[in-house]
C-alpha cells in the first residue's frame, strides 16, 4: 500500500517517507486496531489512520498537526516520525 493506492490520499513523493512508521493501536475502542502509517517527510508530517476489516479498506484518513488541534506545522517539523504499537 501506497499514496497510490485508490482511496489513499495524497500522491507518492520522494521525500514524503510515507510508510517509514507504523502502529497499530485501537483508536476508537472498538477493539480492533487501526493500522497508522507515518509520512514525516509530508510538508509538516501525517499519519494515515486506515478503517479496516479483513481484506476491506473501509476508510482512511490522513491528519497533519492542525487536523489534531495543534498549530500548523512547518515543513520538516517531521510529524509521525513515531507511532504507538
Amino acid at each position: 500500500m501506497d499514496q497510490d493506492t485508490e482511496g489513499v490520499p495524497g500522491i507518492v513523493a520522494t521525500d514524503d517517507h510515507f510508510g517509514c512508521t507504523v502502529g497499530a493501536p485501537d483508536t476508537d475502542g472498538n477493539g480492533r486496531v487501526e493500522p497508522l502509517v507515518g509520512a514525516p517527510g509530508n510538508a509538516a508530517g501525517t499519519v494515515t489512520v486506515l478503517k479496516v476489516k479483513p481484506s476491506t479498506l473501509e476508510s482512511v484518513t490522513a491528519l497533519a498537526e492542525a487536523d489534531l488541534g495543534w498549530s500548523a506545522g512547518s515543513d520538516g517539523d517531521a510529524s509521525g516520525i513515531a507511532l504507538s504499537r
